[in-house]
């Protein structure tokens, strides 16, 4: 009801064309490192759904978007997934096409003149996760602060240092987060890409990673059956790698088609429903590779954490 509520009071965009983002003059930024990001459940909007061509963006022409929406430039429905919604205050919302900019996929920002992109999720959520990005020589400073259904902040990250077109991870933990506020200093928001989130289709499995990057790390996979399986997995990307066979036949993981098991997986949930090991991730894993585990027999599948 609020999701709907919230779409049906966002018109479609019918002011002035706007120019596409980025305009004026550019911007530097330095490069700082940034903490591993243990990210929320995997079911991930990629925006990869709108048609826009190589190298350009476009405007699409309407101020929210979920997916039943029909933008102003004719395309949709099933734009994004369903159960979450982007908006922007004014102008319009736009999808960057691969490399525009440098940019390595298509991303979607809001092209508001305030800087700042409005995400929500009809279900509340125990965590979120984004992939920010800048255009190339615009650098961006963010701030993301998430708000469970009665406008409480619940967590915040930032200021975040968003240097480029490479990838910074950002997850927000609730309770119960409903809305996400990401604002930048430009007049067009931070970029997102790959956002991590529940649609409730998941079954409370819980995969978390401690330690330095490299370094030896402790591994949590909570909420399994006692005595089932956990398998653990690795990839260098992110995707929707779909198991090809044994009980979990055609379950689709957070992980790209790099995946590969952790030493000794499967694990056996004990007693209290969880599995630990430690494991160590060398120099090489740190940025690039992303984790998630699956139950077996019931193909319950975790968040998906970024190493």
């Amino acid at each position: 009801m609020i999701l709907t509520l919230a779409l049906s009071l966002v018109p479609q965009f019918t002011a002035a064309p706007q120019p596409v983002a980025p305009y004026g003059l550019p911007n530097s930024g330095s490069v700082v490192a940034q903490s591993k990001s243990n990210g929320g459940p995997a079911v991930i909007e990629d925006f990869e759904a709108y048609v826009v061509s190589v190298g350009s963006a476009e405007n699409i022409g309407s101020l929210a978007l979920d997916s039943s929406t029909v933008s102003g430039t004719g395309q949709g429905p099933g734009l994004v997934l369903p159960g979450v919604f982007f908006q922007a205050n004014a102008g319009s919302l736009q999808w960057n096409g691969d490399t525009y900019f440098g940019l390595p996929t298509k991303t979607l920002l809001s092209n508001s003149g305030d800087g700042t992109l409005y995400c929500g999720y009809a279900t509340p959520q125990a965590s979120v996760s984004f992939g920010l990005h800048a255009f190339s020589g615009y650098a961006d400073t963010a701030v993301v602060d998430a708000y469970d259904s009665s406008g409480t902040l619940v967590d915040t990250t930032g200021p975040v240092n968003v240097p480029g077109p490479t990838t910074v991870p950002v997850t927000l933990t609730g309770p119960n987060i409903q809305r996400v506020v990401i604002s930048g200093i430009h007049s067009w928001s931070p970029i997102i890409d790959d956002n991590d989130f529940d649609s409730s289709s998941s079954c409370g499995l819980q995969l978390s990673i401690v330690g330095p990057c490299p370094g030896v790390n402790n591994v949590t996979v909570n909420g399994g059956v006692p005595g089932n399986q956990c398998f653990v997995g690795y990839a260098w990307g992110l995707g929707s790698y779909t198991v090809p066979g044994g009980p979990c036949a055609g379950t689709v993981l957070g992980l790209d088609a790099t995946v590969s098991l952790v030493p000794g997986s499967p694990f056996t949930f004990d007693a209290s429903g969880q599995v630990v090991f430690s494991a160590f991730v060398p120099a090489g894993a740190c940025g690039a590779v992303y984790v998630q585990a699956m139950e077996s027999p019931t193909c319950c599948v975790s968040n998906v954490v970024a190493l």
